[in-house]
């Protein structure tokens, strides 16, 4: 184990003198991403473990959905420890003696049963209230302390709440519930984790929501623009709006289907957009906005531009409405005219469509992205009017969706089909996945 920096230390201290006086006390604590949560909580968990291995203390441990609670940093520890033959791991379970850790995913807080002396919360921000009332009444009826690890999202979350009522408690008695470690305060502190910070800034921009969040500590707002005045000036690029490719350029595209043919209209539309691949970033070269009477006459369209016209190395497609027969239809289509090794279908789902929204926000914010100049054409102006007017709204559970005024015509819808292409090469290869943000203390 290594030393705990002075700010987790001074933590650990407050927790401990809670759970050892029985308190039963909440404390909410914000740290900067990457600056030692998961190990604080491991060696408090190791100390407590310790103190009762014969009269037995039972900890209440609600990871976040990515960690394995069986082999965490807790078991880790353990293994390097003298405690040789005292200590086991079966399932979400970690045993030293007599007393425990049962680790429990948040979808299973439901199931949480006391008496327990440590109830601690890994991603609080991502609870909802009732989850965390239901915790905090397990953990009234046992007396027991609560560490409600969290951060900084969007001000309204019901650990903003609970951060807020401890700092009103510490004006009333003195006593220190609430811990704010930004990650200027940790780099003070923890030796190499500026330079981990200054990639994360490099890689999302620092006017980036998720870099103020996560990194700063400061809310960002539920609803706002999805990219600023700043950043819709900046998508500007130098480069002219093209219509065939020059030697030596690699193109991948997106086709974003907006209308499939149905009994009451049987035309069918979409948005191809083509991009000039750089190493981790792209130009958008041209964009085609296609309208047909069937789904057959669509494909030809699509295949032509980008396989004769543009012959891209890889596109990404989407079609609304993906479970109608008309949606398999056009797939079934599309798969064949451009070939399954060169067609990806995006996948659905909060987390997929959350992840290419914050990779299109980080492009814009670090010139990533570039838009040809501004040629007057329809396509142009409708892509601007999209990206002006799309609204992002922030999820409690760290998620982020874009919000239109008006119907939207598959512009924007384009360009975050081709954010998610920002992590592959230009065949459509995943690039090396960033090395993780793992606290330095541990």
């Amino acid at each position: 184990m290594h030393a705990l920096t002075p700010y987790q230390t001074d933590i650990a201290r407050a927790v401990l003198d809670s759970v050892l006086h029985e308190r039963g006390l909440t404390f909410t604590v914000e740290i900067a991403r990457g600056a030692g949560v998961g190990e604080l909580s491991s060696q408090l968990e190791m100390l407590l473990l310790g103190l009762h291995v014969n009269q037995g203390m039972r900890l209440l441990r609600v990871c976040s959905s990515a960690e394995d609670p069986a082999t965490g940093r807790l078991a880790a520890h353990l293994r390097q420890s003298a405690l040789r033959g005292l200590w086991s791991v079966r399932g979400n379970v970690v045993q030293l003696g007599r007393a425990e850790v049962r680790s429990i995913f948040p979808e299973r807080v439901w199931t949480a049963r006391g008496p327990i002396g440590l109830l601690e919360v890994m991603a609080a921000e991502a609870l909802d209230g009732a989850a965390l009332g239901h915790l905090g009444r397990l953990a009234e009826a046992s007396g027991a302390t609560t560490v409600l690890y969290g951060t900084a999202w969007t001000g309204e979350t019901p650990f903003e709440s609970r951060k807020q009522a401890n700092r009103g408690l510490e004006a009333t008695d003195g006593i220190r519930r609430h811990f704010r470690v930004p990650w200027r305060q940790a780099a003070a502190e923890l030796p190499g984790y500026a330079e981990r910070v200054e990639e994360a800034r490099l890689r999302l921009g620092e006017a980036h929501p998720e870099f103020q969040a996560r990194y700063e500590l400061r809310p960002v707002p539920a609803f706002g623009p999805l990219l600023p005045e700043e950043q819709l000036r900046g998508l500007d690029g130098d480069h002219a709006r093209l219509h065939a490719p020059v030697p030596g350029m690699a193109t991948v595209a997106s086709i974003a289907v907006t209308r499939l043919p149905s009994p009451a209209s049987p035309g069918a539309t979409a948005v191809v957009t083509i991009a000039d691949r750089a190493p981790k970033a792209l130009r958008v070269i041209e964009h085609r906005w296609l309208e047909a009477v069937s789904a057959a006459a669509l494909t030809d369209g699509i295949a032509q531009v980008v396989g004769e016209t543009w012959h891209c190395g890889h596109a990404v497609a989407d079609v609304p409405s993906a479970t109608t027969a008309a949606a398999d239809q056009l797939r079934h289509l599309l798969d064949r005219a451009l070939g399954r090794s060169v067609l990806t279908w995006v996948p659905h789902g909060q987390t997929d469509d959350s992840a290419r929204t914050l990779e299109l926000i980080a492009a814009a914010h670090t010139g990533r992205l570039r838009l040809y100049h501004a040629d007057g054409s329809p396509e142009y102006r409708v892509l601007h009017h999209e990206l002006g007017t799309a609204v992002a709204a922030f999820g409690p559970n760290g998620a982020v969706s874009v919000e239109h005024a008006l119907p939207a015509e598959g512009f924007l819808h384009g360009l975050l089909l081709l954010a998610g292409e920002l992590k592959h090469d230009a065949a459509g290869t995943p690039l090396a996945a960033p090395e993780p943000e793992a606290a330095l203390a541990s």
